[in-house]
């Protein structure tokens, strides 16, 4: 179990736990489910979780002093 009163280790443990959450339901779903617009901005699960894969690479990663993807080799998020 991590410390939990580091605030490195509580940021850390909120960001795995919510992952696996999102990877949780688009693995519940068929490709077709998880493209599926949700919202009247056509937001879908994909989407979503593309989104907070690059927000952890291209923020997190420079914060924290760790080498992350380059921004073209994020991952695309039209698709």
């Amino acid at each position: 179990m991590a410390d939990l009163t580091e605030p490195k280790s509580v940021l850390h443990h909120y960001l795995k736990n919510t992952r696996d959450s999102l990877i949780w339901k688009r693995d519940r779903l068929s490709e077709r489910d998880a493209r599926l617009p949700r919202t009247p901005t056509g937001n879908n699960l994909l989407g979503v979780l593309k989104h907070c894969v690059n927000v952890e690479a291209g923020y997190f990663g420079p914060t924290f002093g760790r080498e992350f993807a380059t921004p073209d080799e994020l991952v695309p998020l039209e698709a």
